[in-house]
């Protein structure tokens, strides 16, 4: 049994080599290397592969890291009692993360595959969740008129999902971040309304 201060350094390690993986991935995508996380973090490539035996799995930490921070946004919208309103601040704070980590949402997105397909690193029932606590906020909106009715709520959440990050990025390839943010937002908002 390793003492405290063993424990400590490999937590401090673990929290390193993850810091140091969202940043490389977020540049680089499914191009980034093991041994460059492992230089970005100032640790061995044993101590990674000790902490992640595969590339997989430390890409699986850090969508499961970044899953929790989107579990995070939904709660702050479940919280608006404006479904449009909550619509809005996720889409925001969506295209925030996307702009933080492309390399990130593609691998999530399996716009890049360096790994098996990203559905498979996303645990079932997580998906599962944040898919139906997105979906809640549409009925939500459906029910109090603010919502389109024509389509059903689980398409609308489906396209709201589908859609924000890829029009966010098509925009900031030309836009300033705001800009691109306030445009992909008002587009998916304006979508929703009622005709």
């Amino acid at each position: 049994m390793g003492s405290q201060s063993e424990r400590s350094d490999a937590r401090l390690n673990r929290e390193r080599l993850l810091a140091a993986a969202r940043e490389v991935l977020a540049e680089r995508g499914a191009a980034a290397e093991m041994r460059e996380i492992a230089e970005r973090a100032g640790v061995a490539v044993g101590t990674l592969y000790r902490h992640f035996p595969t590339r997989e799995a430390l890409v699986a930490a850090i969508i499961a890291e970044t899953l929790e921070e989107v579990r995070g946004f939904i709660a702050e919208a479940e919280a608006n009692p404006y479904a449009l309103d909550a619509l809005r601040h996720l889409a925001a704070r969506a295209c925030g993360l996307v702009e933080r980590g492309q390399g990130i949402f593609e691998l999530i997105t399996g716009m890049e595959l360096g790994v098996r397909a990203p559905d498979d690193l996303i645990p079932p029932a997580l998906k599962e969740e944040l898919e139906t606590r997105v979906r809640r906020i549409v009925e939500r909106g459906v029910a109090q008129g603010e919502i389109r009715s024509d389509f059903p709520p689980a398409l609308l959440a489906a396209f709201c999902r589908a859609t924000i990050p890829f029009v966010f990025l098509h925009l900031r390839q030309e836009w300033p971040f705001e800009d691109a943010v306030r445009a992909s937002v008002a587009l998916i908002t304006d979508a929703l309304r009622p005709h």
